[in-house]
């Protein structure tokens, strides 16, 4: 919680970032408890994405804990309601998706380098 109270008095570019599971911490009640989180740390991004089975974790968790991109766009539109931002990308087979205000805050300007 102190990490999050200290992001949101960053004034640099920032970025939530949450790595999903199937039936762990993916499930349709987390949504609200992450929008709280992502609520408190203000940031300008948020960044979802799902677990991907490769190398070790194929062994810890295995592919049925992939989630599918459907179930990713489903759970970032959920996100994206809750906590007032828009989906403004997504990358299919990374199963990855980024939430933010603006659409146009994605491309660095030479003032923010």
């Amino acid at each position: 919680m102190k990490s999050l109270d200290i992001l949101s008095k960053l004034k640099c570019r920032t970025v939530f970032r949450m790595n999903l599971v199937k039936e762990l911490n993916m499930k349709p009640e987390h949504v609200k408890q992450y929008a709280k989180l992502i609520k408190k740390a203000k940031p300008m991004f948020v960044e979802i994405k799902g677990f991907m089975s490769v190398g070790f974790a194929r062994q810890r968790l295995g592919y049925e804990r992939m989630p599918f991109y459907e179930e990713m766009h489903n759970f970032a539109k959920e996100l994206a309601k809750e906590t007032g931002l828009k989906i403004l990308d997504s990358h299919k087979r990374s199963r990855a998706f980024v939430l933010g205000k603006n659409k146009k805050d994605l491309k660095i300007r030479k003032d923010q380098l």
